[in-house]
């Protein structure tokens, strides 16, 4: 009753395991505490000492409401097949819990419990889901081996019951175990699970991931879509891009001239999309670039693709990307791109308009796998840099701007990125008020004037220091006032997206051309793995403002002090243990999640390198002791006689170890036989020569062909052998009650003893030597 009973406190706990599990997965807090109370209260209604399971009909209605359940799932969840069923088999689980079950009952539980970790596994790439999936996989082991244990138990004891005759007095039998069964259990269970990692390890290493899946994706990660952060459209009524979860986007790592340059200190815009065009009917910010389609390029394999041409003595920037969570095929880069480089990604797509990079095609479908590119950047854009944007997308190579008798022309479409619509005047007049402090003006008529850069930078200083951030939207007083007219004339308080609008409204109202910037602010720097950690709070958005030859410049007018105060604080107190948990999931991620063929046939070509290696360098360790057992023969010159006396010591040394490897064994083999293995070596000592009578028993008994099962204790191997032969075996009986009374009664071996102990081996070898004739 003892493994039954284990039995069933082990599949609660698998059950439970896999629901905590899979909400972990999704990331739905509210169904673990529902369906994980619900399974939690089943011990106590079901198999508590009062407890009693639900009536059948109860169960079949409740298995009726959960398939109702399941049409509600793929109704609002758009067809997602993997949540639905995750949920249903979580219900039918809990279901199942109250219910009294059978040996049939018990092994659907664990199969739901199966599926539902597989359905997991599909739409995470979690280490913590890594770690509970290891967990599950150990604890579902043994729980599989006790159910085989119990289901041999229930058909031992029916066919019994059918055999007797009387089946009602038949009894369950119990199950013959000795003193080492727990240990035998154990190595088993974990002799299998190692099996059956070492295999999955194996076949992980050899069979990577094909990168082709069949699926809709949509099916093979539901959550995928789910928000992260950044978006390519932003609208001003809605929650702040950066009122979000913490879950991290992507890695980056920076170099300046190939030095490394990440600093706990210094932060970094990630560029995403760049919205240009402001509806006042839903106040939603969106991207046209002008009509103009993104173009779409095949990257080389070795060296960068190069979207802009730089003077050969440029400062370059080289940020390594590993986006780890990817909602729309957007590529993150710094500001002003000018090559990009692959790594598992084929084709990209860029715009000449808004210097957009996305994605087309990759080599790896798979959501859960990251996207691994380079972007490089001058850190100081040399004028002119934007006029070859143009000429690389196939327009016709005029500069971005031309400057004719004090008059400047603009080679972009007319309306792109300019003019405000919405209660122009009022906003117009706030900005030239905010020039006017310092002496400022601009002709809202004039399509650039090389103060531009500066009147920007002004507006944005402005907006930084008089301005407060928030991450609540700010209500108006008024009804159908638009939330920028509201943020720059009224309550002068909003989140970055408002910040980023505002300053977009007021130098558009002066007749520059300016746009909102969605993307991400990298400051979270990881000291671990030495490279920037951006999170979906980290979604971030602030301005570009058109400046003559200089091309698009970035205006950040939201108070960096409150910007770095809040990630300061999302980021929490635990510092370093932080990074190091952080570094070992991008680890997870980036070596594992990711192993596609191109990394088996990396670490292929590694380790033939290190082949080559050991055999072509005379450095390394393992060259050299070749090397010196080759080159023995020559150094070492034997002649007969000292060939043959060197063969016969080698001959003996390998006698001699094989012999101590045998005395170890049968020294280890006769400790488990008395019993001493968990003493101290002192005491085992003492009890070895007072115990000697016993072995010799044991070498009588197995010479005739009787040997002790390792699992049976020394008693029951008597009482068994005295059972079946009483005259013969009696003093295997009277030997054994003397070893338990030195072995464990701590009685010393008088002279009594001893001349009883003799008179019984005597007894014993006479009877064996008798039956044996």
């Amino acid at each position: 009753m003892g493994l039954i009973f284990l039995f069933r406190r082990l599949i609660f706990a698998q059950v439970l395991l896999g629901i905590v599990t899979f909400c972990m997965a999704e990331g739905n807090p509210g169904m673990l505490l529902v369906a994980g109370a619900l399974g939690a209260l089943s011990w106590y209604v079901a198999e508590g000492p009062t407890g009693k399971p639900l009536p059948q009909w109860l169960i079949i209605i409740g298995a009726m409401t959960a398939v109702a359940v399941l049409l509600g799932d793929l109704y609002r969840n758009q067809g997602n097949v993997i949540l639905a069923m995750g949920h249903f088999t979580m219900w039918l689980q809990v279901l199942l819990l109250y219910a009294r079950k059978s040996n049939r009952d018990y092994g659907m539980l664990m199969v739901l419990s199966l599926m539902q970790m597989i359905g997991a596994s599909v739409i995470t790439s979690s280490l913590v889901f890594a770690l509970l999936l290891v967990g599950y996989c150990g604890l579902a082991l043994v729980t599989l081996l006790l159910f085989l244990l119990k289901w041999t138990g229930d058909h031992v004891a029916e066919t019994n019951k059918h055999a007797a005759v009387r089946p009602n007095d038949n009894t369950r039998p119990k199950a013959v175990v000795g003193r080492g069964h727990r240990w035998h259990f154990r190595l088993t269970a974990t002799g299998i699970g190692l099996s059956c990692a070492a295999v999955a390890v194996v076949m992980f290493l050899v069979m990577p991931r094909s990168g082709e899946s069949k699926i809709n994706s949509e099916l093979t990660n539901p959550i995928a879509g789910k928000q992260a952060g950044f978006s390519s459209e932003i609208n001003l009524d809605g929650t702040p891009i950066n009122a979000t979860g913490r879950a991290p986007v992507l890695n980056m790592t920076v170099y300046e001239d190939g030095k490394h340059v990440g600093d706990p200190d210094r932060a970094f815009l990630l560029r995403g999309a760049a919205l240009d065009r402001y509806d006042p009917r839903t106040h939603n910010w969106s991207r046209t670039a002008a009509n103009n389609p993104d173009q779409t390029f095949e990257l080389p394999n070795q060296a960068p693709m190069h979207l802009a041409r730089l003077p050969e003595r440029t400062t370059l920037l080289r940020a390594d990307i590993n986006l780890r969570l990817q909602t729309e095929k957007v590529l993150f880069t710094l500001q002003p791109i000018a090559a990009v480089s692959r790594s598992n990604l084929t084709t990209v797509t860029f715009n000449a308009i808004d210097q957009a990079l996305g994605t087309v095609t990759r080599n790896s479908t798979e959501n859960n796998e990251p996207i691994i590119y380079s972007v490089i950047s001058p850190v100081k854009p040399p004028l002119n840099m934007f006029d070859t944007y143009l000429g690389r997308m196939g327009e016709t190579g005029r500069p971005l701007m031309v400057e004719q008798d004090g008059e400047f022309e603009i080679n972009l479409p007319m309306h792109y990125a300019a003019g405000w619509r919405n209660n122009l005047p009022a906003i117009r007049q706030w900005a030239l008020s905010v020039l006017a402090r310092h002496g400022l003006s601009r002709d809202p008529d004039a399509v650039y004037t090389p103060q531009d850069r500066h009147i920007a930078e002004l507006l944005a200083d402005h907006l930084r220091s008089n301005f407060r951030y928030s991450l609540n939207n700010p209500k108006s007083s008024l009804p159908g006032v638009d939330p920028v007219e509201n943020f720059l004339l009224s309550v002068q308080e909003g989140h970055c997206e408002l910040f980023a609008a505002g300053l977009t409204a007021a130098c558009r109202s002066l007749g520059m051309r300016a746009r909102v910037v969605s993307g991400y602010m990298a400051s979270d720097y990881n000291r671990v793995g030495r490279y920037y950690v951006v999170r979906q709070s980290d979604a971030h958005a602030w301005t570009e403002v058109f400046c003559g030859h200089e091309g698009w410049i970035a205006f950040d007018a939201t108070p960096p002090q409150d910007v770095a105060a809040e990630h300061a604080q999302a980021r929490g107190k635990l510092g370093i243990l932080s990074d190091f948990f952080e570094h070992l999931e991008f680890t997870w991620v980036n070596k594992v999640v990711s192993y596609d063929t191109r990394a088996r046939n990396k670490l292929l070509s590694t380790a033939a390198s290190s082949v080559r290696n050991m055999t072509t360098k005379p450095d390394t360790w393992s060259n050299k002791v070749i090397t010196w057992f080759k080159e023995l023969p020559s150094k070492v010159r034997f002649d007969g006689l000292t060939l043959t006396i060197a063969v016969v010591i080698l001959l003996f040394v390998i006698v001699a170890i094989a012999s101590l490897i045998y005395r170890l064994i049968i020294h280890s083999r006769r400790l488990s036989a008395l019993q001493l293995n968990r003493l101290p070596r002192k005491e085992r000592r003492k009890l070895v020569s007072k115990l000697k009578f016993y072995l010799q028993m044991l070498d009588m008994l197995e010479r005739h062909g009787h040997v002790r099962p390792s699992w049976q204790s020394p008693f029951g191997f008597a009482q068994e052998l005295a059972d079946a032969n009483p005259m013969r075996f009696d003093p295997v009986l009277a030997l054994t009650e003397l070893f338990y009374e030195i072995r464990f009664g701590h009685r010393e071996l008088d002279a009594d003893r001893q001349n009883r102990i003799k008179a019984h081996l005597q007894q014993l070898e006479h009877a064996l030597v008798r039956t044996d004739r």
